[in-house]
């Protein structure tokens, strides 16, 4: 009889077990199912878009990461999102808003190749800093990671004779208004590289003392279209640097600077026409231009 009842008790207890879990599984799956909460960044309300961008600036200005800069922002669903930081950038300095925040965004845009000569003098000098933080979490807005300069890449390059041709002023001008800072090419270099290039149209603007002048217009022009440079948007290269690539070897090419007196000509991207020697892969020009006021 004892045995009788511990068989049913213990089957009482199995079937309580089995009908427990069965209504369990009915309220959680059925009645009261798991709703997934996880958003995305492309997700992020309209109105969160500029300050989740600030982030993403503030981010790169401590890691120097670009491609993890460029991930999050494709993320975010922005269209061209290199050209919504520079114009991000832009409206939060015609709003006054912070000096940190504008900078990060303005070293993003140029990281992105998509700044303007209006954010030049707010891109770190010393360029992308690179940190070396004791974690991977992200920083807060008090932190004050240590920044070290990125050095300036040389290509590696074949200079032909003449490495460098000195160009004289010409003889006659017109007369500039006083005070005016006018621009003479004072040397004109042709560089016949190895490999394939491309090559690229390098404008170093000094003034009479050797001093950097940034913010320089440079007007470039072809045969089917022209595009305005900057100097001072690449500061790791110089303030008073700008570049170009010679993507369409089949093009010639002129350069003249905002103030500048004459218009560069000749510049092709096809190492063949630019009098290279057999083997090399590309060409590149580096012309210098130094300025007077007058």
């Amino acid at each position: 009889m004892i045995i009788g009842s511990r068989r049913e008790v213990a089957l009482l207890v199995m079937l309580g077990l089995l009908i427990g879990t069965a209504v369990g599984l009915y309220i959680s799956w059925g009645l009261w199912p798991l709703e997934d909460f996880t958003s995305t960044p492309a997700q992020v309300k309209r109105e969160y878009i500029p300050d989740y961008m600030v982030l993403i600036a503030e981010r790169y200005m401590f890691d120097g990461d670009l491609p993890a800069a460029q991930a999050r922002l494709s993320e975010l669903g922005v269209p061209e999102p290199a050209r919504a930081v520079a114009d991000l950038a832009g409206q939060y300095i015609r709003e006054g808003r912070e000096a940190g925040k504008i900078r990060a965004l303005a070293q993003l845009a140029y990281g992105l190749g998509s700044a303007t000569s209006g954010l030049a003098i707010y891109i770190n000098p010393a360029g992308v800093p690179t940190a070396t933080p004791s974690s991977r979490s992200s920083p807060t807005t008090t932190s004050s990671p240590t920044f070290t300069p990125v050095p300036a890449l040389t290509p590696t390059a074949v200079l032909t004779p003449p490495a460098s041709t000195p160009v004289s002023p010409p003889t006659s001008v017109s007369s500039p208004t006083p005070g005016r800072l006018v621009f003479w090419l004072t040397e004109r270099r042709r560089i016949c590289g190895q490999g394939e290039g491309p090559g690229r149209i390098e404008v170093f603007v000094k003034d009479a003392q050797g001093q950097w002048v940034p913010n320089v217009a440079v007007e470039l022009v072809w045969a089917d279209g022209r595009e305005t440079l900057y100097t001072g948007l690449k500061p790791e290269r110089g303030l008073g640097y700008a570049d170009f690539r010679l993507e369409d070897r089949a093009q010639e090419y002129a350069v003249q600077l905002a103030g500048g007196e004459e218009r560069v000509e000749g510049l092709t991207g096809d190492p063949r026409a630019a009098g290279c020697p057999p083997g090399a892969g590309y060409v590149s020009w580096q012309l210098t231009f130094t300025g007077n006021r007058r």
